[in-house]
């Protein structure tokens, strides 16, 4: 799903069951089971802004734990609200690979 196009410079778009496409463009780093992008999300009417893509890595599908792992991930992250969070938008643990969509926030990293 988040596969480089042959040309290496974009990647596969997602298009989720809201009818909203997320188009990956940037890689912005990996962890122990997901990568996460930084993505375009485009919808109806010219519906545009930009968002990040976790998704577990294609490698690690079918390892049952990390699969689970990233769908208890998923369905806690959505839950919280506060300001003081990055808010998840969509989750979709049915689609392969697994994804989160969360808002993006520009600035520095929490190690910087």
């Amino acid at each position: 799903m988040f596969q480089e196009s042959p040309s290496g410079s974009s990647y596969t778009p997602v298009v989720s069951s809201t009818g909203m496409a997320y188009r990956p463009f940037l890689e912005l780093g990996e962890g122990g089971m997901a990568k996460v992008y930084l993505a375009r999300a485009t919808g109806p009417g010219g519906f545009n802004k930009l968002v990040v893509l976790k998704s577990m890595r294609i490698s690690d599908l079918e390892d049952d734990a990390l699969r689970s792992m990233f769908v208890d991930e998923a369905r806690l992250s959505a839950r919280f609200n506060h300001p003081n969070l990055v808010q998840v938008q969509e989750v979709n643990v049915a689609a392969e690979p697994p994804y989160l969509v969360m808002e993006y926030l520009d600035g520095k990293p929490l190690s910087a």
